[in-house]
């Protein structure tokens, strides 16, 4: 045959497809993910949320809004399955007015949103398996600006008995705190009581983690 010769397109496109296809049929199938199902996030310009339901019936809640948390009643907790639990503990971060000898005027919190919910829904998988008889957790963050006074942190740990519920919260607090990147801007008042930006710092959450964003 003639070097010269052109070998039609179509033919090389066919060896390529089936080389391709062999190859993957001699490749090892990916381990099977954790059994669980999650509802895609949702959001607007002022929150973002995500939910997980597992089929032995967990529900991990994860929520960032941009305004007011509004604490729900133990009755909105329970949603539907209120025979189900016996007990409800909460937890509550609140801005604080000073910080060593300084005047707080609000922090302001950002985050970007999807990893915040990836990594708040592993902390609620995490503490599930320490404490198994947790049925339910909800994580709302503030991010934006939260004035003194204002809830920056709402957790909610639902079980059948109060121990595990209880037990639960440190553990949801400080792993949010050590694995979630959710930075805030501290703003200070001056002597004369006005917001100096100048002062204004941004910091990471106490004990935060960066390696943990690659776990």
């Amino acid at each position: 045959m003639d070097i010269n010769t052109k070998v039609p397109v179509v033919a090389v496109v066919a060896v390529l497809v089936g080389a391709a296809f062999a190859l993957r049929l001699r490749m090892p199938k990916q381990e099977q993910l954790p059994q669980r199902q999650t509802q895609p996030t949702t959001g607007d310009a002022s929150s973002y949320s995500r939910t997980v339901k597992t089929l032995d019936g967990r529900i991990y809640e994860a929520l960032l809004v941009e305004s007011p948390i509004e604490v729900p009643s133990a009755k909105e907790l329970m949603g539907s399955e209120s025979g189900k639990f016996g007990a409800i503990a909460t937890f509550e971060g609140v801005t604080r007015d000073s910080f060593e000898g300084k005047t707080v005027t609000e922090l302001e919190y950002e985050a970007y949103p999807s990893m915040a919910l990836n990594k708040m829904i592993e902390i609620m998988e995490e503490c599930a398996r320490v404490f198994e008889d947790v049925r339910k957790i909800v994580i709302v963050h503030r991010l934006g600006p939260c004035p003194a006074g204002e809830t920056s942190l709402f957790i909610a740990t639902l079980s059948a008995h109060r121990a595990p519920a209880l037990a639960a919260l440190p553990l949801l607090v400080d792993t949010l705190k050590l694995k979630v990147p959710i930075w805030k801007l501290e703003k200070y008042a001056t002597d004369d009581g006005l917001e100096n930006e100048v002062e204004a710092l941004w910091k990471e959450n106490a004990g935060w983690d960066p390696k943990s964003l690659s776990e």
